[in-house]
């Protein structure tokens, strides 16, 4: 790879000014201009402004290549290869915008990489800095994106639910001389305040990656059916890894539990089952948990049906404790 995580790579390399930063662009961020020291700092202002151009321009190509093969873990070693941690909150603001011009496939594609992202290559704060500077530019993304400011919202309430937005960015963010970033905000408060919010949310785009959300829920389905006969924990953890929906792995989470909820003797299966796949990282932590949360988020409906569900799953999550 071109450099290791974390550090700058062979970009700073760069001898020869290839173009410059351009402050009509929707993307220029007078932030990351380079700092002038005065003339003995020349050549190294050159360096700098070219290594910040071509990791843009990297991260376009990336984001380009992730578009047309639909391979997160494939784009996640591309970008970690970059490196520049400085500069990573780009990959955020860069793959927003290119999702805008294309249809919801792209902006689902978009959520589910950032997901991927948090906290293994872009870190909450430089996540945060993105979005902030989407919200600076969105403005002007309107021109060519007249509807730029719900897009945004709907990013930024989707980046809330995936925990990669602290709730307090939406009631943090000064937008009101900006009158589109307050449009995004206002939008991404409507989202989060709806009833049955996250499930709605991270459904909004109706796309899991190469497949129909409903599609994608039957396959999980009889992933879990089939498990629930067999008890054959490798062969789930197989079906599941060649179904290449990491984030998606919370919709199987929440259709364990309800099975538990629905099936007292399904309890041991469903634990062994979620403790299994997570130790080993198939379901990794942050999938587990919102999995979870949906599944008490939607308790008042299945009590209906099932009236000891509360009860019911807070006895089940005692059991995943002790199975730890």
């Amino acid at each position: 790879g071109s450099g290791a995580r974390g550090t700058w790579g062979p970009m700073i390399d760069v001898v020869e000014p290839t173009t410059i930063l351009d402050s009509g662009d929707p993307n220029y961020d007078s932030n990351e201009e380079p700092v002038t020291f005065g003339a003995a700092s020349g050549l190294w202002e050159t360096k700098y402004t070219d290594a910040i151009v071509e990791y843009k321009e990297q991260v376009s190509t990336c984001v380009e290549e992730y578009f047309n093969s639909a391979d997160v873990n494939e784009a996640l070693d591309r970008l970690e290869e970059l490196g520049s941690p400085l500069y990573q909150h780009f990959i955020i603001k860069r793959a927003v915008t290119k999702a805008m011009d294309r249809g919801h496939r792209e902006m689902e594609m978009t959520a589910r990489l950032i997901s991927a992202m948090h906290g293994k290559i872009v870190t909450v704060e430089e996540s945060v800095k993105g979005f902030h500077q989407l919200l600076a530019a969105v403005e002007d993304l309107t021109i060519d994106v007249p509807e730029a400011p719900t897009i945004l919202g709907t990013f930024i309430a989707r980046g809330v639910v995936d925990d990669v937005l602290p709730p307090s960015f939406v009631t943090s963010s000064e937008t009101e001389s900006n009158p589109s970033a307050s449009a995004a905000i206002k939008h991404c408060q409507g989202l989060l305040g709806a009833r049955h919010a996250a499930e709605r949310i991270l459904q909004i785009w109706g796309y899991a990656v190469g497949m129909t959300v409903e599609v994608a829920k039957s396959k999980l389905a009889a992933l879990l059916e089939e498990f629930l006969v067999s008890n054959d924990v490798a062969e789930a953890q197989r079906c599941l890894h060649e179904l290449n929906l990491p984030f998606f792995h919370h919709e199987l989470v929440k259709k364990a539990v309800f099975v538990a909820l629905e099936k007292n003797e399904a309890d041991e299966h469903v634990v062994f089952l979620l403790e299994t796949l997570g130790s080993n990282g198939e379901i990794s932590q942050n999938q587990l948990t919102m999995g979870l949360q949906r599944s008490f988020d939607a308790l008042p409906d299945l009590s209906l049906d099932v009236p000891d569900a509360e009860s019911h799953m807070h006895q089940l999550i005692e059991k995943m404790k002790a199975a730890k």
